[in-house]
């Protein structure tokens, strides 16, 4: 109900200015020039998985999305490894079904089809009874596991492979998965049978070990790792989980950690892998777990996932796992639901995250089927299958060198020939309030007129960017201002875009050491009304002086907001939503309630 006073002296409007006055968020300090601050991106070595919001408090990290970059190392974001194709052998159709190193030199099956590289493919070396499910490689041996049909071993990589047939499970296993340990060649048969050799040889096969107990071991993967003593024993990835091996006992042992069964199309080695001390398993299109033995078996999801998502680009299924000890790589195809995704090859590392160092965008490509790690009189690289409408499938190649090494000292790197990134959401930790981006500061290395950086910007969770200024060239640092004539740009949240780009020469490459944003915490400018209530005689309305001062009482009292409405000069009716503050006044004592109240009222949603 609208309550009438007598306003003694008129209304007498001013205005207050507040000035935001928080704590810095992360990575943020304060500028040369009063009241502007800036935020620094200096090292993105948070990973992608996290990439919405701003960098993990306390750490300078920041997280990010983005394609074909390296991130690994600070002040020198830059271009990924260059993936190189060497194409395929003459007349061959079908897939990379395996890479290994025999002797130093690469082994490859495009199907059943063994050929041998280095540095150009050689002839059709052998046709084997199938196509591996599996293999393993030593030094002496390629083995290949061929299902119903046995498996082959080679000796010698320009040489024909032995075929050992299966003998309905008595003699030679109809082997699905196969690895070495502890000096045995062991692998799991296709109705998950344990089986071991001292040699590999044919009819030297001993088959008292025990039987997974799952309804189907179709895919099975065989992996070493540590039990609770630290001692290592043969663990089975499967659909169902993962079991432990009791050799002595002849049992497998459920792993205390299981994932309800999923009906999942797994290519091989898609279960997961042995990384640095902990093995990490697959479960469910981009589900992750890094088990760690000890007295208690340590499980901590680390999917690419958690907890804000990937991009849409990325929604496949993990599905080739291989490692060394400096990183694990893993292939993203087609999921179970989603087909047709732009395939990726992602890299992981404990401290760093989910990496996506390679992205193949071509049309019609369909997801890779093998990968592995050879260092040989090539070099030290990354081998994965490629198939798409222009070349068929081919085998390409990363440098891991390239990833290992600075980019600040090496001159022999080759980089992708483009690639981006996105910084994750920045509100300068109060998403409500406006601010203002006055001007950005990068900083490159290595850039040219061929070898640049476009920065770009979103505001206000926008989808799309806006580029701020020209691709950058120059290698000193180059300021841009914001908005047209320098006016700046208002946000309340702003995150940036980097695309990075090089010319013909594949050693050459922008790095970003670092970019800096100037801005500015607009302060909130309210306006005020100090007005004198007063309460000496009947209201406008009719009311007692008494009855006056206890409305007054319940406005002041009162938690929301009031509508306080007046006439001005011209008579014109003005009206805003305000709260009291700063109430100041007294009545007289005894019968005589009369009295004058000095009231200043803030509009608070100004």
């Amino acid at each position: 109900m609208a309550r009438r006073y007598r306003i003694k002296g008129g209304v007498r409007v001013g205005m207050v200015t507040e000035t935001p006055n928080r704590p810095l968020p992360e990575n943020v300090t304060t500028a040369a020039t009063p009241g502007v601050l800036t935020y620094r991106v200096q090292a993105l070595t948070g990973g992608m998985g996290l990439y919405r919001y701003r960098g993990r408090e306390g750490e300078g990290l920041h997280y990010y999305t983005g394609q074909n970059v390296n991130p690994l190392f600070p002040w020198a974001t830059t271009l990924g490894p260059l993936a190189t194709s060497i194409s395929k052998p003459g007349g061959e159709t079908d897939a990379v079904t395996s890479i290994n190193v025999l002797g130093g030199t690469l082994v490859v099956t495009f199907g059943a089809d063994v050929y041998t590289y280095n540095g150009s493919w050689s002839a059709l070396v052998d046709t084997l009874p199938a196509a591996p499910s599996d293999t393993y490689y030593n030094a002496d041996r390629i083995y290949y596991a061929l299902g119903s049909n046995g498996y082959s071993y080679q000796t010698a990589a320009g040489s024909a492979a032995t075929d050992v047939t299966a003998n309905l499970g008595t003699i030679n296993p109809a082997m699905q998965t196969v690895l070495e340990w502890d000096e045995k060649i062991c692998c799991i048969d296709t109705s998950g049978k344990f089986w071991y050799s001292l040699t590999g040889d044919a009819s030297s096969w001993e088959d008292d070990g025990p039987t997974l107990p799952i309804p189907t071991a179709s895919n099975t993967q065989l992996a070493i790792y540590d039990d609770a003593l630290g001692d290592p024993i043969c663990w089975a990835l499967t659909p169902f989980g993962p079991f432990m091996l009791d050799f002595i006992n002849k049992k497998w042992f459920p792993a205390r950690f299981q994932y309800p069964e999923y009906r999942m199309k797994f290519t091989k080695m898609g279960f997961g892998t042995v990384f640095r001390d902990s093995l990490y398993v697959h479960a469910q299109d981009r589900r992750v777990y890094k088990l760690t033995s000890g007295p208690q078996l340590s499980v901590e999801d680390v999917s690419p996932d958690r907890p804000d998502g990937v991009p849409a680009a990325f929604l496949g299924e993990l599905k080739r796992f291989v490692a060394d000890n400096d990183f694990m790589f893993v292939q993203v195809g087609d999921s179970q639901t989603l087909s047709g995704i732009a395939w990726a090859v992602w890299m992981y590392t404990p401290d760093g995250g989910w990496d996506p160092i390679y992205v193949n965008t071509a049309d019609n490509s369909t997801e890779p089927l093998a990968m592995a790690i050879i260092s040989n009189s090539l070099g030290y690289r990354l081998y994965f299958h490629d198939n798409n409408a222009s070349d068929g499938h081919i085998v390409r190649y990363l440098d891991l060198s390239d990833l290992r090494d600075s980019p600040l000292v090496s001159t022999t790197k080759d980089y992708a020939s483009s690639g981006n990134y996105e910084l994750p959401w920045f509100d300068d930790g109060a998403p409500g309030e406006r601010k203002l981006a006055l001007a950005a500061r990068v900083k490159l290395t290595g850039a040219a007129a061929n070898e640049t950086v476009q920065p770009a910007y979103g505001t206000d969770f926008a989808t799309s960017y806006s580029n701020l200024g020209p691709a950058i060239t120059a290698n000193t640092e180059t300021e841009v201002k914001f908005g047209t004539n320098n006016v700046g740009v208002a946000f309340n949240s702003f995150r940036w875009k980097f695309t990075l780009a090089r010319g013909g020469t594949a050693t050459n490459a922008p790095k970003i050491e670092y970019v800096d944003l100037d801005y500015l915490r607009l302060p909130q400018t309210l306006r005020v009304f100090n007005v004198t209530i007063d309460c000496s005689d009947f209201s406008p309305d009719g009311r007692t002086p008494r009855q006056q001062i206890e409305d007054l009482w319940t406005a002041i009292e009162t938690e929301t907001l009031g509508t306080f409405a007046y006439r001005d000069d011209a008579d014109n009716t003005r009206s805003y939503l305000v709260k009291p503050v700063s109430p100041r006044g007294e009545e007289r004592a005894g019968w005589d309630e009369r009295g004058e109240y000095q009231l200043t009222l803030m509009e608070l949603n100004g």
